[in-house]
């Protein structure tokens, strides 16, 4: 699936397993770039508890957080 919507230019919106797989992830950090690499648990604790954004016109709530799957 995301390899068919990079091909075509599409933006896929994923749902992370709850897995060993390790994302990158990229935050800059005193005017340096510093990449890591977190499994699903260790992103939600680091970028997503507590920081839910609610979607407008729904009563759902999101967080968008930009990885790459390593």
């Amino acid at each position: 699936m995301i390899r068919l919507s990079q091909e075509t230019a599409l933006v896929p919106v994923l749902r992370m397993k709850k897995n060993t797989m390790k994302y990158r992830f990229s935050e800059f950090v005193h005017g340096k770039t510093v990449t890591r690499e977190l499994d699903v648990q260790a992103l939600y604790k680091r970028f997503v508890r507590k920081a839910w954004q609610p979607i407008r016109g729904q009563k759902y709530q999101a967080k968008i957080v930009d990885v790459e799957l390593t």
